[in-house]
């Protein structure tokens, strides 16, 4: 069901960077990670590090501020002037009315306030603010410089920056969060030493008898990630039932001949067939025992929009619009990423006949676009797992991480980047 790039005829409303996905979501956005666009990060190396990051985050909220994610704190070595304690840092998500310049004052008070004393440059003190990201805005003049202009050469800063909001992108490098992290030249260390509950979020849901917190979870993420394998383990460790998309479709030949109608025909069968096993899904005991599904009804969408062109699109969006609501919706969904060139290695070695003339533009336009959808995605808790550096098909020690993962999951988004795990023969390491 993929199209493969080889030198056919481009679709009218294929591009790069999949700015035509913003069709793909149908409510606005609730005021979850999706419009949480604010990050500041925080750092200390005097006195009670700890209780200082504390008082910086409750400086900023008496400002206006209103601090909604947070990601862990991590103990980091200092950089530049090495000769002075290690630091601890974090990354918060804000959201506030206050302008990029107003903010950025407000970061400067709070540090007076706390006694920061500029002595010496990168040199110890009680309170580090520096304002990150503020959305797609670009600021270059006195006293300010948005987004901020080192981030992306710091670990301190990108690792947990990374584990709020992977997907958030770096408005001038084009790049998400998460595509920084990997290309990063710092390998100083850090390790995380606490993970704090954001407020407002991630309530805890209530716990039933169940293994686990959900009774049906859908599992989703771009070819090559390993979805039916994470279904096929998690099924038999939590003695849940397994449904797997049928990818047959007779028209799959045709559609990579790039024959005319042949992408139409071959999206409304997927379509169809997608349609009738979640009719089928919710008219049994879908309550009655756990379920965890490969692929969500809306990833259709996805495909489509990157293969219909606009007159079969609009086609395609009546009969789309009317099976949607009749589908049922799972309780947990969980993204599984991974880098491009990690994809494109795992599609490989499994060497699949129908996947060999899949090329490497169109996997990276395909991740773009799942990126891009899930970033914007709030219609049920969300468990976002970057698998670039784990192989839980392998490695029975990631499959148990990742499972406790989905067993705690809780309430809002949540995100879970693993340090990796020590041998992965076969998968492609930054």
């Amino acid at each position: 069901r993929l199209r493969p790039r080889l030198g056919l005829r481009a679709r009218p409303r294929l591009a790069l960077y999949p700015i035509d996905l913003i069709g793909l979501i149908k409510e606005p956005a609730k005021v979850e990670v999706g419009a949480v666009v604010i990050f500041i990060g925080l750092g200390s190396n005097l006195g009670d590090r700890s209780k200082n990051l504390e008082r910086a985050i409750a400086g900023l909220e008496e400002a206006r501020v209103r601090v909604a994610l947070r990601s862990p704190i991590y103990r980091t070595d200092p950089v530049e002037f090495v000769d002075q304690e290690e630091f601890l840092n974090q990354v918060i998500g804000c959201d506030s009315g206050l302008s990029p310049e107003l903010l950025l004052r407000a970061c400067l008070d709070v540090e007076r306030s706390m006694g920061r004393a500029r002595t010496r440059d990168k040199g110890p003190r009680v309170v580090d603010l520096d304002l990150l990201l503020c959305g797609q805005e670009v600021r270059r003049g006195p006293g300010i410089a948005l987004p901020h202009p080192r981030m992306h050469l710091r670990r301190f800063v990108l690792v947990p920056l990374a584990e709020i909001a992977p997907q958030a992108i770096h408005p001038l490098l084009a790049m998400t969060v998460a595509e920084l992290l990997a290309r990063c030249p710092d390998r100083s260390r850090r390790a995380a030493i606490a993970r704090p509950e954001a407020a407002g979020y991630n309530a805890p849901l209530p716990f039933g008898q169940e293994r686990m917190n959900f009774k049906f979870i859908a599992v989703e993420g771009p070819i090559g990630v390993g979805k039916t394998s994470l279904v096929e383990f998690l099924s038999g460790r939590l003695e849940a039932r397994k449904v797997l998309e049928n990818v047959e479709n007779p028209f799959l030949h045709d559609f990579y001949q790039d024959r005319p109608g042949a992408a139409f025909q071959c999206q409304l069968f997927f379509l169809l067939n997608r349609f009738r096993q979640q009719q089928e899904l919710a008219q049994g005991n879908l309550f009655r025992q756990a379920t965890l599904c490969d692929y969500i009804f809306a990833k259709d969408k996805i495909f489509a929009y990157l293969n219909l062109t606009d007159s079969e699109l609009m086609l395609y969006e009546k009969l789309y619009g009317v099976l949607e609501e009749q589908v049922p919706h799972a309780d947990l969904v969980i993204y599984l990423q991974a880098r491009d060139e990690v994809l494109m290695e795992r599609i490989r070695s499994r060497e699949r006949d129908y996947e060999r003339e899949i090329s490497d533009t169109y996997v990276a336009e395909l991740n773009r676009a799942y990126n891009y959808f899930f970033f914007h995605y709030n219609r049920t808790p969300l468990l976002v797992i970057d698998t670039s550096d784990i192989d839980f098909v392998k490695s029975q020690e990631d499959l148990e991480e990742v499972l406790r993962q989905v067993q705690s999951m809780q309430r809002g988004v949540q995100y879970y980047i693993p340090l990796g795990s020590s041998k992965r023969p076969g998968w492609v390491k930054p």
